[in-house]
């Protein structure tokens, strides 16, 4: 039962505001940090609705250097 809410927790959709709040960024930030290849590339959830899965933005962060 742990697994399956770990993992339903990690598939979870980030959304640009909630990430934005996440890090402390704008949105437009976001968006360039993206366009640079800095931020992972969000997945289309629906139609024009653009979002990052949980843990891929876990995952970054881990990679991210502490400044």
């Amino acid at each position: 039962m742990i697994q399956q809410s770990t993992f339903s927790q990690s598939n979870r959709i980030i959304s640009i505001t909630e990430l934005s709040d996440l890090l402390s960024k704008s949105r437009v930030s976001l968006w360039r940090y993206e366009r640079d290849g800095i931020l992972p590339k969000p997945i289309k959830v629906q139609g024009r609705t653009l979002g990052w899965r949980e843990s891929v933005i876990l995952e970054w962060l881990e990679t991210q250097e502490v400044a």
